[in-house]
């Protein structure tokens, strides 16, 4: 299954154990223990093409001793947590029944990254993350030095309109404002770079509004506790469902 070396999501069995370990830990996730369960059995499957397996329903479940619907759920659960991702083949196998490709998907958490993780990162988000600080600090810095709080996030909302593509803007200006803005524009564009920098968001425009809309009214429903990070692995789990869609 050679094949399977276009859709791994990490370089070596340690990065993918890492992890799968960070997933597992419910810091933002609240997995249950089968969910949990199925997240080791497909790593298990993933060790050759790291992060990414062909596998059956019925494998899992009798790996686990569980029905097909209880692993179907759990499955869903996890593309939903942005754990993983499904990708439907028309691969027929003994029995009659189709695998699917999962592949287990990064996982991160841009609030609590370590020193240790941000100095691995490729060198491109360095420079990005630099440029996003330098202009945070000047923002921030304007802020501290106006009287009126409204009338700096004008300011800031003004700058972030100017700047950005404004089919960009329109995709969170009715959800935030100013500051808010300016943080969650970031997020969506580290959700969707590396490996995804070909995808444009001018290109898929419904889809990303369709998605965020998706996580805000999740958010609003009390469904997620973390919007940050669950819009940060909705957006990347998008994008490399259009990538892939490129290929």
């Amino acid at each position: 299954m050679y094949y399977l070396s276009d859709y791994k999501t990490f370089n070596n069995v340690q990065e993918l154990n890492y992890h799968v370990k960070q997933h597992t830990n419910r810091r933002y996730y609240d997995m249950n223990e089968t969910q949990r369960q199925v997240l080791q059995i497909i790593a298990q499957y993933s060790v050759k093409y790291a992060g990414a397996c062909h596998l059956r329903i019925k494998t899992i479940a009798n790996a686990l001793g569980k029905s097909n619907r209880t692993i179907e759920r759990a499955i869903k659960a996890l593309v939903e947590l942005g754990v993983i991702d499904k990708v439907s083949t028309v691969r027929r196998v003994k029995g009659g029944q189709g695998a699917n490709i999962y592949r287990i998907l990064p996982y991160n958490d841009e609030a609590d990254m370590s020193e240790r993780e941000e100095a691995e990162k490729p060198k491109a988000d360095k420079d990005c993350s630099k440029i996003a600080e330098k202009e945070t600090a000047n923002l921030l810095s304007y802020s501290s030095n106006t009287r009126d709080t409204k009338d700096a996030e004008q300011v800031i909302h003004n700058s972030i309109s100017n700047n950005t593509p404004a089919e960009i803007v329109d995709l969170l200006s009715p959800f935030f404002y100013g500051s808010d803005l300016y943080r969650y524009i970031g997020i969506v564009f580290k959700a969707k770079y590396r490996p995804h920098a070909r995808i444009r968001i001018e290109d898929h425009l419904e889809a990303f509004r369709a998605c965020i809309s998706d996580c805000i009214r999740r958010y609003k429903r009390g469904w997620i506790g973390n919007l940050d990070c669950y819009l940060f692995a909705s957006i990347k789990r998008l994008s490399i469902r259009l990538f892939f869609g490129m290929a």
